[in-house]
């Protein structure tokens, strides 16, 4: 720390966290734009329901119920914030259009590994 705050003083000096004084030294200090951000994000989101998928295949999100029991298992305390955050994305509005029959396999990563 000490060799930061000598060599980087006037970059750090404002600086918070210990963290943040040693990504700056490092020159790891990004700062993301909101497009960086949402792809980030849209790659995480990705990358863990691929994971999601490999580990429970559809039996998740099958069975809302058992769903519903895992999610306030696994979140706890948080349980509120998601549903905040899934308000907020818009993934609670009613779609009033709603069709049991709509063929929905271009979602499911394995119909689209698999084609029959």
């Amino acid at each position: 720390m000490r060799r930061v705050l000598k060599a980087h003083y006037a970059d750090v000096i404002e600086v918070d966290t210990w963290a943040k004084a040693s990504r700056i030294a490092s020159g790891k200090n990004h700062e993301w734009t909101e497009s960086e951000l949402e792809e980030k994000l849209r790659l995480q989101v990705a990358a863990f329901k691929e994971r999601m998928f490999k580990e429970f295949g559809n039996k998740l999100s099958t069975q809302p119920d058992m769903m519903a029991h895992v999610l306030e298992s696994y979140c706890g305390r948080n349980l509120p914030n998601v549903f905040q955050a899934c308000k907020a994305f818009g993934y609670l509005e009613r779609d009033d259009e709603f069709d049991p029959e709509a063929d929905f396999s271009a979602d499911c990563p394995r119909c689209a590994l698999n084609p029959s």
